[in-house]
């Protein structure tokens, strides 16, 4: 085999690896779990996690996943957002770790189809969308960025409803009780004064 026939041999081997470790690091929907239940507090204590797998199933660190609420005209979104996540508009952007996970700790509020027509909740991972939720929950259910008196009033309506409005379960457990009380009473605790956005 000359020379040539050699390097030509290894360029085109070597355009096939790229390939291949290329399309390997694209997310694969079907392999990806987006959580089910998405949680907003303008204060950022409510957890939404997102994995991000190629189609094979291995994880893929550092890819960009989007949580976007372009279409959601009653949710609000904070300007700034924990370290490690940036916001905007209505898309919320974290990074995936080594093992190809991102948990969000949004802040924002409002519900997403409060109004008729607004929705889906779309979750892209690398331009690629792995997901989308109808809706979400909402400690701050007025969407003023700020948790108050008509949040909690809501709250109580929420709960009091047969069966509970499942807009005020920030544990997304199913149901509406003590402990979301106790996860709303928390967040006014250590947030009391207007100003939740960072």
């Amino acid at each position: 085999m000359s020379k040539f026939v050699r390097i030509a041999l290894m360029v085109a081997l070597g355009v096939v690896m790229a390939v291949g470790i290329s399309a390997a690091a694209v997310p694969d929907p079907g392999n990806s779990v987006i959580g089910t239940c998405l949680a907003f507090a303008p204060g950022g204590e409510l957890l939404y996690t997102v994995t991000v797998n190629d189609q094979f199933g291995n994880p893929i660190n550092n890819v960009a996943v989007d949580i976007d609420l372009t279409s959601c005209s009653a949710v609000q979104v904070c300007s700034g957002q924990d370290a490690g996540f940036t916001a905007t508009g209505k898309v919320i952007e974290g990074h995936t770790n080594g093992s190809g996970v991102v948990t969000f700790t949004a802040r924002a509020g409002g519900i997403c189809q409060s109004v008729p027509g607004d929705g889906p909740i779309r979750i892209w991972a690398g331009g690629v969308k792995i997901g989308e939720l109808t809706t979400n929950t909402s400690m701050d259910l007025d969407g003023s960025l700020d948790l108050g008196l008509i949040d909690f009033s809501d709250f109580v309506t929420d709960e009091s409803a047969l069966p509970p409005n499942l807009e005020s379960d920030f544990d997304c457990d199913g149901t509406v009780g003590l402990l979301d009380l106790s996860l709303f009473a928390t967040s006014e605790f250590l947030q009391p004064w207007h100003g939740f956005c960072p």
